[in-house]
């Protein structure tokens, strides 16, 4: 009974991660009564979460409380401190949909007490998180700072000790809702004292978030570099990476009946391990500059960004999100910052202006002229008389807008009857450039300082196994170069 009920609840959350909840739900009842048969009461509790889940997934929060709350009980009944604090992280995030908020707030003080006892920082950073959300919807947003920013500190400290910079990417991409919010917070404490550098802390809070994804997936992608590591570097780095993992481990499985002795002993072994990571990386900087500022980038802030931009060039990024968006336009002058539409609200005006690019016709001019205006004014208007003194931008995009060329942008159609020729393209007003994050051009210019340059850059369609675009045609020709100027992603 035991193995075909978990073999259901895999099942079911196999549907679940494919949407189809009808299904999923199926399957985790099938298993829920073969556990309760057999009276299994912590995978009945592991169940009854799931059923929970699902039926808030389908905004159904009294549904899911029917199934949660019992959860809960059987938990505590087991001594599952983790799935407590988990289930109780549900049923905080119900309470404030509900807008019970007494009772948001005395479960999420229940969880974070757990996650802290237990040493999960995940469940830690998830558990701020929600009480930034809580405090953000009732205008505190001094107390949401906090939590937030407590928030983010704990990611960061997961991901520096996570192997392996795919897995880092992927942690981040699933907590990006935390920086979200830290911006956001941050803007809208900028707008009531504008004096207090929330603005700057904003922009750098941003570029925090895209530079560790983007940055740190090119630092350990498997990229020849013209110094490459010595041997006893590349074993250094590896042992100090081992190093940070076994303490890690030897932390978050320490029982909870340890001493306190114990625990001080292994958050010490923690951080020594981190304190030799970081030797370690200052020591590659000064080595080899060039690997390090792939391997072990640093975000950019206001200050060091407009260092980059001569008197003619702007740059300007976005941050959206669920319920705002913000762009950021820094030049060598200083940093104003605008609101703009949120994420949802500028897919379906994106989707609209691509869908009309991928069809040129005579008979779709017009409504691209008219939808790529729309988007300019949404995206570009806030800040169009800053940059009018400006001949080139550098986007940093965000969500949606990766998906559009901002040249295509029309600053105005007024006149132009349906005809190409007399719509104002932004292309025709600004020359316009592409950035992951500031991070890149800080890195590009520091390649260009020491005269490294590239003079071809091939891409192979992954999906091809073979012949014209695919990898293998890629690979061949580049065995025709020479060894020492080769670099591949």
């Amino acid at each position: 009974y035991k193995r075909q009920a978990l073999a259901l609840v895999n099942l079911g959350k196999t549907l679940r991660n494919l949407e189809r909840l009808d299904e999923a739900e199926k399957a985790y009842r099938r298993s829920l009564a073969l556990f309760v048969e057999v009276e299994d009461r912590r995978r009945e509790a592991v169940v009854r979460h799931n059923l929970g889940e699902l039926a808030y997934l389908r905004d159904e929060p009294d549904a899911a409380r029917a199934q949660l709350e019992p959860a809960l009980e059987l938990r505590r009944d087991v001594g599952d401190r983790r799935g407590e604090a988990s289930t109780l992280s549900v049923l905080a995030d119900i309470a404030r949909y509900q807008e019970r908020w007494e009772d948001a707030l005395r479960a999420l003080t229940q969880g974070l007490a757990l996650a802290r006892a237990i040493r999960d920082p995940y469940l830690q950073a998830r558990i701020q998180y929600q009480r930034a959300l809580m405090a953000f919807d009732r205008d505190d947003l001094e107390t949401a700072l906090a939590e937030v920013e407590a928030a983010v500190e704990l990611v960061e400290s997961v991901r520096a000790r996570i192997s392996g910079d795919t897995l880092r990417g992927t942690y981040l991409g699933t907590v990006r809702d935390y920086y979200e919010l830290l911006v956001e917070v941050l803007f809208r404490l900028h707008a009531r004292r504008s004096d207090a550098g929330f603005d700057r802390r904003a922009f750098a809070a941003s570029e925090r978030a895209r530079a560790r994804a983007l940055l740190d997936l090119l630092g350990e992608a498997p990229v020849r570099l013209q110094a490459e590591l010595e041997p006893e570097l590349r074993e250094r780095e590896e042992s100090t990476r081992q190093a940070i993992l076994a303490a890690q481990q030897e932390l978050v499985e320490a029982p909870e009946s340890a001493s306190a002795q114990d625990v001080a002993r292994l958050e010490a072994a923690m951080r020594a391990a981190v304190n030799e990571r970081e030797l370690f990386e200052a020591e590659a900087r000064t080595r080899h500059p060039s690997y390090a500022d792939l391997v072990y980038p640093k975000p950019m802030g206001v200050d060091s960004t407009r260092a980059l931009l001569d008197g003619e060039t702007a740059l300007l990024e976005y941050a959206l999100g669920e319920r705002g968006g913000v762009l950021f336009v820094v030049t060598a002058g200083g940093l104003e910052t605008y609101e703009v539409p949120s994420r949802p609200e500028l897919e379906p005006l994106v989707g609209e202006v691509r869908q009309l690019l991928e069809r040129p016709g005579r008979r779709n001019t017009t409504r691209l002229l008219r939808s790529a205006r729309m988007l300019f004014d949404a995206v570009l208007a806030p800040a169009a008389d800053k940059l009018e003194k400006y001949k080139r931008l550098l986007v940093v995009a965000d969500g949606p807008l990766h998906l559009v060329p901002f040249e295509a942008l029309v600053e105005s159609n007024e006149d132009a009857a349906g005809d190409f020729a007399r719509a104002l393209f932004v292309v025709r007003r600004w020359e316009v450039a592409t950035l992951p994050s500031a991070s890149v051009l800080a890195l590009l210019e520091r390649r260009r300082a020491t005269g490294w340059s590239v003079d071809l850059v091939a891409f192979g369609d992954p999906d091809l196994p073979s012949g014209d675009g695919s990898p293998a045609e890629v690979r061949g020709v580049f065995t025709e170069l020479p060894r020492r100027d080769l670099g591949r992603l």
